[in-house]
């Protein structure tokens, strides 16, 4: 569970695009932040990897703890 909710709160990080690049927000799309030479475009590539790793750890998770169906 741990792991699906830095996922969820990495995924929604294009909020902090208000405060580190509020031009951009007014006018661009929230994939603008991580375009070359822009402020912190490193911050949003880092949490869209951030984003993906956890989400597969959520997924393998939730994958160990199902109960296998088997076709007879």
């Amino acid at each position: 569970m741990f792991a699906g909710l830095v996922a969820a709160l990495a995924y929604c990080s294009w909020p902090i695009g208000f405060l580190v690049n509020p031009a951009l927000t007014a006018t661009g799309l929230a994939s603008d932040l991580e375009a070359h030479g822009q402020p912190y475009s490193w911050l949003f590539i880092l949490l869209d990897c951030v984003t993906g790793l956890f989400a597969l750890v959520a997924v393998g998770l939730a994958w160990l703890t199902v109960e296998r169906w088997t076709i007879a």
